[in-house]
């Protein structure tokens, strides 16, 4: 009937925890049978022809068993769906039909948002068949059986990735985007460095922590990155993609920006003291153990660490207020274009960023920046 051991409650009505096994039966069987009864009610499906029509059907009998994010995330896919095949009979859409849907959703949207979309249809289909609507074979054939089932072409992904040039941005964009990042406060400057100047991704700026720097090399160690599970909505300290830990020297300017900072950080939770909201608690997953306020660089005034959501939310004040499309990986994008136009080896770059393979960096990565540009410029004076 659908119903799994995790989606049981834990409590009786009394929010108390069973005390005995019997107990724990007793309301398991009552659960079971108000699942039964939902499905033999909706056994009678008079009507339902259209996949909206079904999956609001499909909502309304079988949404207690869903999660709340879940039940977000099917409805978010429907737009996809409906928006293509608008009002048509579920009965009349063949696996062609869906194959090349797939196909083109995935030309525009990742292959992780294209698989979650073939997900949902494959919940519809499958609810249309157990009220009646499609045979069985129809929906076997489309979805389970493993040598007619459509999938998601994964070779999209390098086909797109090909055909568009990675973005890279200009110095003065840049200046640009410092500025405003001060306004918005020092903590968000830092971030615009760490992406730019060390090439770091998002993740990986917000998980570094003040031992990580070396004051006397200059030196910085990525060893760790800030990882946001969508499916517990809970935060917690990760490795780095590669499994791997990186060392890059740093450039002065970005040296001289993390002293001021650590000394300004300092001050603010001194003056704030007990307000001071150094006090997440994080389980780390690469030294082990749980970590309460830990050491880490980027925090603001109020000492609320930066975390995705607050990362979001500034890129898009970003975006606003400069007019100008921004977001944190085309830093990485400059820093390895900028490199390569300087004429650092490209096995070298690939390193700095954290790339095993300098397929990846070429093709994902490499765009075309403005040294690059003035070198073919003056180049071509010179023929």
């Amino acid at each position: 009937v659908g119903a799994k051991v995790d989606t049981i409650h834990k409590v009786n009505e009394r929010g108390e925890p069973f005390r005995t096994f019997k107990e724990t039966k007793a309301h398991c069987k009552a659960y079971i049978e108000e699942i039964m009864s939902r499905t033999e009610r909706s056994m009678s499906v008079p009507n339902l022809h259209t996949l909206q029509e079904i999956f609001d059907d499909y909502v309304e009998k079988r949404g207690v068993l869903l999660a709340p994010n879940s039940l977000t995330k099917h409805k978010g896919d429907m737009k996809h769906i409906t928006a293509h095949f608008k009002k048509r009979r579920i009965d009349s859409i063949t696996p062609g039909e869906i194959l090349n849907f797939v196909t083109g959703l995935r030309e525009k949207q990742a292959y992780s948002t294209t698989r979650s979309v073939l997900a949902t249809m494959a919940k519809v289909w499958k609810y249309a068949y157990e009220v009646g609507i499609i045979d069985r074979d129809t929906y076997i054939e489309i979805f389970v059986d493993t040598t007619t089932k459509v999938r998601v072409p994964k070779v999209a992904k390098d086909r797109q990735a090909k055909k568009k040039q990675p973005e890279v941005y200009t110095t003065a964009q840049i200046e640009t985007f410092c500025s405003l990042a001060k306004q918005m406060g020092t903590v968000y400057y830092i971030l615009i460095l760490l992406c730019y100047y060390g090439g770091l991704r998002l993740s990986e700026a917000m998980g570094m922590q003040w031992q990580d720097v070396n004051w006397e090399t200059g030196k910085i160690t990525v060893h760790r990155q800030l990882v946001y599970d969508k499916n517990c909505h809970t935060t917690h300290i990760g490795p780095t993609k590669s499994k791997v830990d990186r060392e890059f020297q740093a450039p002065p300017t970005l040296l001289s920006a993390l002293s001021e900072w650590k000394v300004e950080q300092e001050q603010h939770r001194k003056e704030q003291g007990h307000n001071y909201l150094a006090n997440e608690v994080l389980e780390d997953r690469v030294d082990g153990g749980i970590v309460k306020g830990g050491a880490f660089v980027l925090r603001d005034e109020c000492g609320e660490l930066i975390t995705h959501s607050k990362a979001g939310h500034f890129r898009e004040h970003m975006q606003q207020q400069s007019g100008d499309h921004f977001y944190y990986h085309a830093l990485r994008h400059t820093v390895v274009s900028r490199l390569a136009g300087a004429g650092v080896p490209l096995k070298n770059v690939s390193a700095f960023i954290g790339h095993s393979d300098t397929r990846t960096t070429e093709m994902f990565y490499l765009g075309l920046d403005e040294l690059g540009e003035n070198k073919l410029a003056a180049a071509i004076q010179n023929l």
